[in-house]
């Protein structure tokens, strides 16, 4: 494991974790774990895992696939609600969407997904119920809403 900023006692920043040591780490500081990439910054803080995606980030499968195992890794098994902010993703492929409509919800209770109001809001949608999910998903292009949403599944 590399830790490369320690700055709160209660926050760890990472580049590559192991997910025994974090889950371990969690219990016993209730810190909030986060992990960082060149595509999107992951973190799990008061029972919630949070992805957002980074300015101009495109999603093609092998980047749908890292986004995916990463979360997966770090939630050690844990179901969480999460907290998807897409507003950063400027493009995506069919196999990239495709793999995160069909394994981008695992360990989840209930999902929101924020983007930019207008286009992004309307292909969410559309794509959305194309593939059903066996989570409660929604699209919110206002952070504070779907952050309320995301709480009733706390």
């Amino acid at each position: 494991m590399i830790v490369n900023d320690l700055t709160l006692p209660f926050f760890c920043k990472c580049s590559s974790f192991n997910s025994s040591y974090f889950a371990t780490w969690n219990r016993i500081f209730k810190c909030m774990i986060f992990y960082e990439n060149e595509l999107f910054i992951l973190s799990i803080s008061n029972s919630i895992i949070s992805l957002e995606f980074k300015s101009k980030t495109v999603i093609n499968l092998s980047a749908a696939q890292n986004i995916v195992a990463t979360r997966l890794q770090l939630q050690a098994k844990k179901v969480y609600p999460l907290f998807l902010d897409m507003r950063g993703v400027t493009d995506s492929d069919k196999a990239g969407r495709d793999y995160l409509a069909q394994y981008g919800f695992m360990l989840t209770k209930a999902v929101v997904i924020v983007v930019n109001p207008g286009v992004s809001s309307v292909i969410t949608s559309f794509y959305l119920k194309r593939y059903t999910a066996e989570v409660p998903v929604k699209v919110f292009t206002e952070k504070l809403k779907a952050m309320e949403f995301l709480n009733t599944f706390i």
